[in-house]
């Protein structure tokens, strides 16, 4: 319809100004009117003659002409298709389920059908909109999650987001089936063995033992796997060799904490470490820390309240140096002579 329209349309515009059919009409000499004012009115005066038109027809017999018709040619890019109607024809994005090429120069289709509109290959038939090769084309495929995206570190084994999920296989593709989102296999938890715990290392999870074996003096601290130094004021026995279990909540391995006015330093191993503080100076490290037990000999001895409580003393020989107060807080020394021996007096840490 829509070219029958085109063709009528031009034909009627060809075949009325050769027949000089406005007003005024030609008397068959006039073959040339000009109405730009309104009004019609010969603008020169010519004979109608083979000269003037390159056609026969006399003076006063009716000249025919043939129109010769060539039809509209279309191109569209990629991904695009003639999308045609009654009145009109235009490039529109390639349907889903189809695929467009890139077309150029094709003439007006007599039929007046959509054109470039490829349906895709057996077996492959979905596309998006916009599609413009058979490549475009894919299937949907069920896939289980546990082989789309396996969990290989052991101990355990994936709970996953979806355990199936669809996802496309595109027509002569070798890479596999491609998800929809890349979260539709994403593992929420891990369900592991006995003896081992959720952990994420490096973005990903993993079922890790549970127990970590911590010396005396140190403690583990809550989500850490790696054991810490016990705090000051705190006493840490260790953990043995069943080690403690991974908590993400809870700090695992601090026995207790000092009572009343008693202080202890970090790396504490017991209660006997608890006792008071000497302090020396303004330094918030200048201090000396005092327990119970008599451990080195000799001692210093200090007694407070009617009870003596002492200070470790080390020998000092001449290829040493000297024990600072309180290790990485004071770089002060105290140094005591007893029987002639030169001794210093620290604070015993865990080294």
């Amino acid at each position: 319809m829509f070219k029958r329209l085109l063709l009528v349309g031009m034909l009627a515009v060809m075949l009325v100004s050769p027949g000089f059919a406005a007003v005024p009409s030609c008397d068959g000499q006039s073959c040339v009117v000009d109405c730009s004012n309104g009004e019609c009115k010969a603008k020169e005066t010519q004979k109608c003659d083979y000269s003037t038109i390159g056609s026969y027809g006399g003076n006063t017999a009716d000249v025919w002409l043939r129109a010769v018709w060539e039809p509209h040619k279309y191109s569209c890019g990629a991904g695009y298709y003639l999308k045609v109607t009654p009145d009109s024809a235009a490039c529109a994005e390639c349907l889903p389920d189809y695929y467009c090429p890139s077309f150029s120069n094709v003439p007006f289709n007599e039929d007046e059908s959509d054109y470039n509109l490829n349906s895709c290959p057996e077996g492959y038939t979905k596309s998006d909109a916009g599609a413009a090769t058979k490549s475009d084309c894919y299937k949907m495929v069920a896939v289980s999650c546990a082989e789309k995206n396996p969990y290989t570190y052991g101990n355990g084994s994936a709970v996953y987001k979806n355990e199936q999920i669809w996802c496309k296989q595109y027509y002569g593709s070798n890479s596999g089936c491609q998800l929809n989102k890349p979260d539709d296999c994403e593992i929420e938890r891990l369900a592991c063995a006995s003896g081992f715990i959720q952990e994420e290392i490096n973005g990903e999870l993993r079922c890790m033992t549970s127990n970590v074996v911590c010396a005396a003096g140190k403690y583990l601290k809550k989500g850490e796997r790696d054991c810490s130094v016990c705090p000051e004021n705190s006493f840490c026995a260790g953990s043995g060799d069943e080690g403690f279990l991974v908590s993400a909540t809870e700090d695992q391995g601090i026995t207790g904490v000092c009572s009343g006015k008693l202080k202890s330093p970090y790396g504490s191993t017991s209660e006997d470490d608890c006792g008071y503080v000497l302090h020396f100076g303004d330094g918030a490290g200048d201090k000396l820390y005092l327990h119970a037990t008599k451990r080195t000999s000799p001692s210093l001895a200090v007694q407070i309240d009617g009870q003596v409580w002492y200070a470790d003393m080390t020998e000092l020989n001449d290829s040493d140096d000297a024990k600072v107060l309180y290790k990485d807080y004071s770089n002060k020394k105290l140094h005591a002579v007893v029987n002639g021996q030169e001794y210093t007096v620290h604070t015993s840490i865990l080294e």
